[in-house]
């Protein structure tokens, strides 16, 4: 596969859609690390690129912009738990679906979440108990997208063995960056999950402008 480099993809923390609307897998090849998918970015970058592009004006912006407060009010649910890691964001929301055949808003975010399990403090240490508590239950699959429109999965990188761990990411990651109804290969967008706020409290002040 050979795909078209210009110089805002190459500068921009996340690249310019590719033919069909979707993000490229890679800016320059395969085998360049640095140049490859998931991108990582800020999520103030993300909704700068997601919200409204200068390359495009989205019919669908309402939806966007409620999607995005959605998944930063997700994220910060999950720092409420004690949880940091990175997340995996993908789906229809990184792609122009509004231009595409489809003619229609993204109707959620997709997102992998990799985070570290509380060991100690007062949060909570135990996967079992996390599982248990009905908030945190929330934050998870449909009842997530439910409350904040965000269809979550959630993975403790500190839990598994190091062999089952990789066969999670193989399979997410194959699951992440193929279309569903082509099957072609896309790119999808990576975000740092800390406990500072700061972040998506600017994400948060772009979405109130309108981007």
């Amino acid at each position: 596969m050979q795909t078209e480099i210009d110089d805002e993809s190459l500068e921009s923390a996340i690249p310019p859609w590719a033919e069909g609307g979707i993000l490229p897998p890679f800016r320059v090849s395969p085998a360049h690390r640095a140049g490859g998918s998931p991108y990582p970015c800020t999520s103030d970058a993300l909704v700068r690129r997601f919200l409204q592009s200068p390359e495009v004006d989205f019919g669908g912006i309402e939806q966007r912009k409620s999607l995005l407060s959605g998944l930063l009010a997700y994220r910060s649910a999950l720092r409420s738990f004690g949880l940091e890691g990175f997340q995996w964001v993908f789906g229809s929301f990184l792609e122009d679906v509004e231009r595409s055949p489809r003619s229609r808003p993204p109707v959620d975010v997709d997102v992998i979440g990799f985070v570290q399990l509380p060991q100690s403090g007062d949060k909570r240490s135990s996967v079992i108990d996390l599982f248990q508590d009905q908030v945190f239950r929330g934050l998870l699959g449909k009842e997530s997208q439910k409350t904040y429109g965000v269809e979550s999965f959630v993975i403790f990188q500190n839990l598994y063995r190091s062999d089952y761990y990789i066969e999670q990411c193989r399979y997410w990651l194959s699951l992440a960056s193929h279309q569903r109804d082509t099957l072609k290969w896309k790119g999808l967008v990576r975000l740092e999950l800390t406990s500072d706020p700061t972040e998506d409290a600017l994400a948060a002040r772009t979405i109130e402008e309108g981007g």
